[in-house]
């Protein structure tokens, strides 16, 4: 059964593509380029492909189920917003007594500390009971937390129930200035270190309620969580604020399945140091609308000069910040496959800057191998990226049958590569089969992203980054004021550090690309230090070679033919098409 899904998936490839064999200098057609990434992959994550077939339920069996834990809270308690606001922390009392701000947690904790390895926890409804409310739990090695339909998590918000062990004076979860450090939370959900085979799963919810206001803390009744993220852009100070679903201690063979996951206070899902993990089947949504009107038409947004001085009262998500969707970091065998992404910062961002409980390493940080990325739809947010940190090395990523719907905000990105130098590392990846529209800037190659460091080590190393069946699609009306020019930066760092081989394949523009400029470089425009290999497929648009060191060879690029462009016409669902809370 596994090469016979490695080889219905180089097949599937194949056949999308066409028969588009690359120009003389490339490395053959998109079928074998598909074809030698999946023959690397190993035995886990192959299995990973079959096991999550999309024609398989694939929950856990009633005999796994250690216990099932009953709701006794209602979800119609947590309404948003009201003038009276029934949430269940504003009740009396709160700010002093913790224990009624998360009056879950406890029996929660209690089953999945007692669950066995390869044993389930299911979080159930009774009756008009269909709420949770916790604050930090951690889940266990080889325990899964199942959340079943119709049911919702939600996180508590006072900021002391998240308050990490050990901090010093002032550095606070729920606040943030000049001496706290951003790390002074701990997760909604914690995974354990070295944890192999836990899981998060079902058909229900998990809402980390980011658009509410505080209850404890200094910015208590004043600021809700992303109130506090906004003050890094206000203040340039670090936020303490929660992730919703924490794997940075290291681990093997995570699950997160049909889970939809709303509102994070700050990352979605932040992984670090992980060999093999699957997300098939997710919905990550911040804000949603608890938070926010249709169409993300508020008529009046919190500040980005101003700190707040009163909770936020409507979010889009650009007032969002720091609320990544799913982040793979220093690990292998990553495989999030079928799932919806809209958020205020990077939809998925693969890197490797972390340092500990590395699967492998280069120079002494934890490298990043094997990820791949199918038959997802983005929406909102910063794109799919890579980096920032890249100093352990990207290899391996492979992106097909994506969509990307940049919803006309100025901060939207499509498939971007941002490092800097002291911060790089070697990356390459394949892009196959991309859907974008109403997006800023469609392809970014950045290795400016930051100001570079003083040291020469670390430096960025961008090669063999391809191209195929790239459509982006322009539709006018931008929600936000600024430009709407469509924007493509590809630099390299100089005439000894190319961007090299970078391979376009039927990449096409439906109107005409700028070409902008990496923010932080020594010079201005785009391409430098690049060199361009066009397909058979050729481009919609021209490459400039009036920047330093700039070549192309292969085919004549600006030739491409809107006849050949990859179908787009059903590409974008709504996101409300699968989830009701969707604002779009």
């Amino acid at each position: 059964m596994k090469q016979q899904a490695l080889a219905a998936l180089v097949l599937w490839v194949g056949g999308c593509m066409g028969n588009s064999a690359v120009a003389a200098g490339a490395d053959g057609n998109i079928a074998a380029i598909v074809d030698s990434a999946l023959a690397k992959a190993t035995p886990r994550l192959l299995a990973a492909l079959e096991w999550a077939s999309p024609l398989q339920t694939r929950l856990p069996a009633r005999s796994v189920i250690c216990s099932a834990v009953t709701a006794n809270l209602s979800s119609s308690v947590f309404a948003l917003p009201t003038t009276t606001d029934p949430d269940i922390d504003s009740m009396a009392a709160v700010a002093a007594n913790p224990a009624n701000s998360n009056p879950d947690t406890v029996r929660i904790q209690a089953a999945l500390n007692s669950c066995h390895p390869g044993g389930v926890v299911k979080l159930v409804a009774a009756g008009q009971y269909d709420a949770f409310l916790a604050g930090a739990l951690t889940l266990p090695s080889g325990v899964t937390l199942w959340v079943d339909s119709g049911v919702t998590l939600y996180a508590s918000r006072y900021p002391a129930d998240y308050t990490a062990a050990g901090l010093v004076a002032g550095d606070e979860c729920g606040n943030a200035s000049a001496t706290t450090t951003g790390k002074s939370c701990k997760g909604f959900i914690t995974v354990a270190p070295g944890a192999t085979g836990s899981g998060v799963v079902g058909q229900g919810t998990i809402d980390g309620r980011g658009g509410s206001a505080l209850t404890g803390g200094p910015q208590a009744g004043i600021m809700t969580w992303w109130d506090v993220a906004l003050l890094n852009k206000v203040s340039g100070f670090s936020q303490n604020c929660p992730v919703l679903l924490d794997l940075t201690q290291g681990g093997k063979d995570f699950l997160l399945f049909r889970i939809a996951l709303l509102n994070s206070p700050h990352f979605h899902v932040k992984i670090d140091s992980y060999d093999g993990l699957v997300a098939w089947g997710v919905q990550l949504l911040t804000p949603s609308l608890a938070y926010s009107v249709p169409n993300y038409a508020c008529s009046i947004l919190p500040s980005n000069t101003v700190a707040a001085t009163s909770p936020g009262t409507c979010y889009t998500p650009d007032f969002a910040k720091n609320t990544d969707g799913i982040d793979p970091g220093g690990s292998r065998n990553v495989l999030i496959a079928n799932s919806y992404i809209s958020v205020g910062d990077d939809n998925v961002a693969v890197t490797a800057s972390n340092k500990t409980n590395c699967i492998g390493t280069v120079n002494g940080f934890c490298s990043s191998s094997n990820t791949l990325v199918v038959h997802n739809h983005f929406y909102y947010g910063h794109g799919m990226s890579v980096g920032s940190g890249t100093q352990g090395g990207v290899t391996g990523l492979l992106v097909w049958d994506l969509s990307i719907d940049g919803e006309d905000s100025s901060n939207g990105v499509g498939l971007r590569i941002k490092t800097s130098q002291g911060a790089g590392g070697e990356v390459s990846a394949t892009y196959a089969d991309v859907c974008i529209r109403r997006e800023k800037q469609p392809i970014v190659i950045d290795p400016f992203n930051s100001a570079p460091s003083s040291t020469t080590d670390f430096q960025p190393n961008l090669h063999d980054i391809r191209y195929f069946d790239i459509h982006a699609v322009n539709l006018p009306g931008a929600k936000y004021p600024g430009s709407t020019n469509w924007n493509n930066v590809m630099n390299g760092v100089s005439a000894t550090n190319l961007l090299s081989s970078v391979l376009l394949d039927n990449v096409f523009f439906d109107v005409a690309p700028a070409w902008g400029n990496s923010s932080k470089a020594p010079f201005t425009g785009s391409p430098n230090f690049a060199s361009f290999v066009i397909g058979r497929g050729s481009t919609s648009f021209p490459i400039p070679t009036t920047g330093q060191d700039v070549t192309v060879t292969g085919a004549a690029a600006g030739t491409a033919s809107s006849q050949k462009a990859l179908d787009c016409s059903h590409a974008f669902p709504p996101f409300s098409s699968v989830n009701s809370r969707s604002p779009i």
